[in-house]
């Protein structure tokens, strides 16, 4: 019988700040890549959470 334990793994966080709403995520290089994925992030939050690698996407203002 295989003896099967739960690991909390530790990830740092990544954040990436975003003038556009419009954002696209593929993850890190590859191996540890992900296929991408274009999400829009939320104008009243200002936030988006990529589903595969859990990267967050803000949006902030132009300078």
């Amino acid at each position: 019988m295989l003896d099967v334990t739960k690991r909390k793994m530790c990830k740092s966080m990544e954040i990436v700040n975003s003038v556009d709403a419009s954002v696209s995520c593929c993850g890190k290089e590859p191996p540890y890549d992900h296929p991408r994925v274009y999400l829009e992030i939320d104008k009243e939050k200002k936030e988006v959470s990529c589903l595969y690698c859990s990267k967050k996407f803000r949006l902030i203002e132009p300078k």
